[in-house]
């Protein structure tokens, strides 16, 4: 073929190698094909100050090179795929998608990390993406985050040059410019997501030159094509532009696609997760229902409130958006177990702007947290990433004075061995309000979870705490070992098992019998918790045989000895127990806490998401209809909570049922109601719709009685069939639906060979199907999981699967379920 083209291309290092890349690959398939390259300079090339969170214009990149091949001057154009607007320019065609390859994420850093987390507090990062400073935000608060442009070697010498701590480029410009050796680390793109289409290079021709169209088509990658088009399809469907907060990541596993997208909300607060998967042949359907989803987990709001507010610079988030007056708080967090928090810390938790957690504190507090809190992790153990007593200070103090109201959440009690004097003393040296709230020390909650009683009049009048480490410099120490070693009650120390050895030495050459008990706890109050007793003269080698770190107490004297048939907390049946809550992650979350007050290890699997169905016209005209219906039956508390959003959303209430009679199966779908000020009339004995159909039939005359049911899309008919049986109306309604959620199944997986789990839990024959779609029958067998069933529905969809169940609830709900668990363990 003897033919020439001309091929436009911004000009640029990364673009040309790009650009000749495609050429290759062109010249490849037409061996006589001569391409001249026409090099233009973009709005993007010439305008290098403008921060990419403010531009207006979605074509920045692209726009003179589209209007090149409009006008004739060029034949074709090579764009990275992520730059072109997703609405097709008129005229203009894509014919083809190459070489998607490196879709992820890279940092470069100036000194050597294995992770994010490795990087030194208050480092600051460059980037110009709102998409990459909305993640960095969520898994590092207290980054300074510094606006960088420039071409990629540019991008690279600032970093050297400047006072950056690391960067975040694309993997892909780095891999083609052979730059791959000053790559840190490479981001997992499902944790770290990427830009839709990241990777991709897009071949773009006027769509009526036939002849070009045809060249160029040659070179097209369909999975390249299939998966780059079904992560712009998230950016369509929600009709938003290139920069906006919005990361996708389609990956093909066979011939199927699993689409994982977020969006994030000003200052990247109030993020929102989804993912999907399907056919890969129906790729871009797959990524409309990815965006769907997060339209109708809060998108809309959050697009809304992007229009509404100027997005946050990086540059400027340690600005406060709504100055007030500032006050800290310094609360105890308690000894481990969330529950154990006061109600004045939890109260503060659910009001503060600001939340500086240390490492001791359990994470699981944050939950109470506002969306738009900021949250500041400050652990201070050796290592990178880690933060000194005076960072620390400096960064309560200086949240303070942006107008902000900070908790200061500090594991057990915050001032006993604490630090809590030199927090205190410099937010009012800086005139900063603030209030100590007390939390359970951990030496009491350790003593009373395993049956060691601190004083008791036989044996321990008295108790002391001590440190086991005392403040670095100190000429000479402040404890008295000789008063210790001779102390009539019982000794607890903290952070005290990096010293044990040096203890156990000095009680014993200052008299102390060699025989005195010793108790270790570890993780004290965790389904964790373990226990290790010794002499004192054997309590280090205990330690070391019980393998017992970081954090535990030493508790020494007789008290240490303990009482086994006080040990309450570890004798209960599920005490230490795995159990996987296979939910979706509201109804995990409540499930975890049953699970935690019967001494279980909840492991959250989530399988499902809750979709409403409350936007048609069918909901609408049944709820024009309501006041004709006789009963009115709810099957879940997801479809109570879905049925009285959707009136909120319409501006209505309760008074719609007025009149009517509501049945509903199961205690928690009866509480939902009452929550919503509705006392149902009729609630099953057994909580299955066949029992509800029989037991409301002879409960009441169902004949000629129009019934209506608000319930999953997915839910079995014989709730149905039951009630017609009886002679009644039914208008089945549905107004929700579970829709499948992917999980980590390799870390569940590693979760299980290491023997961490134990039971696995099911409360829906949707659960079942979604969790076996991720997690192989034979991973269950293979590890001898035992396997729990709410009810005879989910039982039935279990054995079709071909997995056993070892238990099924006798009470269908999910304490039912946990009874049955507890049940076996006791036996």
């Amino acid at each position: 073929m003897n033919h020439t083209l001309t091929v436009a291309t911004r000009r640029g290092e990364l673009a040309l190698t790009q650009t000749r890349i495609v050429i290759a690959a062109l010249k490849v398939r037409h061996p006589g094909l001569e391409i001249r390259v026409r090099e233009i300079t973009s709005s993007g090339d010439r305008d290098r100050q403008t921060a990419l969170w403010d531009l207006k214009d979605t074509g920045f990149f692209t726009s003179q090179l589209e209007e090149a091949l409009l006008a004739g001057e060029a034949d074709l154009a090579v764009h990275s795929f992520k730059d072109l607007p997703t609405r097709e320019r008129p005229g203009l065609a894509v014919p083809a998608i190459y070489g998607r390859q490196w879709p992820e994420d890279c940092l470069l850093a100036k000194r050597p990390v294995r992770t994010l987390g490795d990087l030194p507090p208050a480092a600051k990062v460059g980037t110009s993406s709102l998409r990459r400073a909305a993640q960095l935000r969520r898994m590092r608060p207290d980054l300074e985050l510094v606006p960088l442009r420039g071409n990629v070697r540019t991008r690279i010498n600032k970093l050297h040059e400047t006072n950056l701590d690391a960067i975040v480029l694309a993997r892909a410009g780095l891999e083609r410019l052979g730059l791959t050796e000053v790559i840190t680390l490479v981001f997992d793109p499902r944790e770290f997501v990427p830009a839709p289409a990241q990777g991709a290079l897009a071949i773009q021709t006027r769509s009526d030159d036939e002849s070009t169209v045809s060249i160029v088509r040659s070179i097209d990658d369909p999975l390249s094509r299939a998966l780059a088009l079904a992560e712009r399809q998230v950016l369509t469907t929600m009709q938003c532009g290139c920069h906006a907060p919005v990361g996708v990541y389609a990956e093909a596993r066979g011939e199927t696609v699993e689409v994982h997208a977020f969006i994030a909300g000003v200052n990247g607060r109030n993020m929102i997760c989804r993912q999907a998967q399907g056919p890969l042949s129906q790729a871009v359907e797959v990524g409309k229902r990815v965006a769907r989803d997060l339209l109708d987990a809060g998108g809309r709001e959050i697009l809304r409130e992007l229009e509404r507010e100027p997005v946050a610079r990086p540059s400027e988030t340690a600005r406060p958006m709504h100055p007030g007056k500032p006050m800290a708080y310094l609360v105890g967090a308690g000894p481990g177990r969330a529950d154990l928090i006061t109600l004045r810390g939890a109260e503060l938790l659910k009001s503060a702007d600001c939340i500086i957690i240390d490492k001791l504190a359990n994470p699981a507090l944050l939950g109470l947290a506002r969306v738009d809190a900021e949250i500041i992790r400050v652990p201070k153990r050796i290592g990178p990433g880690s933060f000194t007593q005076d960072q620390v200070t400096r960064l309560l103090v200086d949240k303070a004075l942006e107008g902000k109201t900070v908790v200061r959440l500090k594991g057990g009690d915050p001032c006993l061995f604490g630090r809590c004097t030199e927090e205190a003393t410099a937010l009012n040296e800086a005139g900063v309000p603030f209030e100590i709230v007390p939390g359970v020390t951990a030496a009491i909650a350790a003593a009373e979870y395993t049956g060691i009683m601190l004083t008791d009049r036989r044996y321990s009048s008295q108790v002391a705490f001590i440190t086991g480490r005392e403040a670095e410099g100190k000429d000479e120490t402040n404890i008295d070992w000789d008063v210790l070693a001779k102390f009539p009650g019982t000794l607890v120390f903290y952070m005290g098992i990096g010293a044990l050895p040096s203890i156990v030495a000095s009680l014993m050459s200052h008299g102390m019998s060699a025989q005195t008990p010793v108790a270790l706890v570890a993780e004290a109050t965790h389904p964790s918790q373990r226990v290790v007793k010794a002499p004192l003269e054997e309590i280090v080698e205990a330690c070391t045989r019980g393998q017992i770190e970081p954090p535990a107490l030493i508790i020494v004297g007789e008290a240490a000895r303990g009482e086994p048939a006080l040990n309450w907390f570890m004798r209960q049946p599920l005490f230490g127990k795995g159990i996987v809550l296979t939910r979706d992650a509201p109804g995990n979350a409540a499930s975890a806490r049953e699970v935690i007050a019967r001494g279980g290890r909840p492991i959250e699997y989530p399988t499902i998401a809750i979709k409403p169905l409350i936007d048609g016209n069918e909901f609408l005209r049944t709820l024009a209809e309501f006041k004709s219906y006789d009963w009115i039956v709810f099957t879940s508390a997801n479809g109570v909570q879905v049925f009285f959003e959707a009136l909120r959303n319409l501006s209505k209430d309760a008074r719609v049922l007025g009149g009517m009679r509501i049945a509903a199966i199961g205690p928690r779908t009866a509480e939902c109601l009452r929550e919503a000020g509705i006392r149902a009339d009729f609630v099953p004995e057994v909580f299955t719709g066949k029992e509800l159909a029989r037991q409301l039939i002879n409960y009441t005359e169902l004949r000629n009685k129009r019934i209506l049911l608000l319930r999953s899309e997915i839910a079995s008919d014989e709730l149905v069939k039951g009630l017609e049986a009886g002679g009644a109306a039914v208008t089945d309604i549905s107004i929700y639906t579970a829709v499948q959620h992917r999980g980590d199944d390799k870390a569940l997986i590693e979760q299980m060979k290491q023997g961490k789990v134990h039971w696995l839990t099911f409360a829906s024959p949707s659960a079942v199907r979604a969790f076996f779609d991720q997690i192989p029958p034979e991973a269950v067998r293979s590890h001898e999981l035992k396997v729990a069933s709410v009810g005879p529905v989910t039982s039935k969809e279990l054995a079709r699967i071909g997995v056993r169940v070892d238990v099924e609830a006798i009470e269908h709900t999910i304490d039912g379920m946990l009874d049955a668990v507890e049940n076996v363990e006791k036996a």
